[in-house]
């Protein structure tokens, strides 16, 4: 079945395509529509973000983490820890951002050592 094209523009597009690729005019409409195909089909089966982030997690994270660990909680010391607290509570660094009066602060000991 034959395609008459009535539009100058989607002429003209057809011509740049072909000239750039070497294509035939019938190639380069052929390939356009199996790549515009391919993709259509690609984003009707992908996964919606949360799935996607799911399936990261259960097939490369969760799968590195060590059996004997797996569903244990943090104790309190190694969330603090983490956090970056210390046994005098957050270091300098950690407050510095959060409280201004550090900064006029004319020593580190107004507001904690370091």
């Amino acid at each position: 079945m034959a395609v008459n094209i009535k539009n100058e523009r989607v002429e003209k597009l057809l011509d740049e395509v072909a000239a750039m690729t070497g294509e035939t005019r019938t190639e380069a409409v052929r390939r356009a529509l199996e790549e515009r195909r391919d993709r259509l089909a690609r984003s009707a089966t992908e996964l919606n973000p949360v799935d996607r982030l799911r399936r990261v997690l259960e097939h490369e994270i969760w799968p590195s983490i060590p059996a004997s660990v797996r569903g244990t909680r943090l104790t309190k010391a190694e969330e603090r820890r983490i956090l970056g607290y210390g046994p005098d509570g957050a270091r300098f660094s950690t407050v510095r951002r959060w409280w201004p009066s550090c900064y006029r602060s004319q020593t580190q000991n107004d507001c904690w050592n370091a």
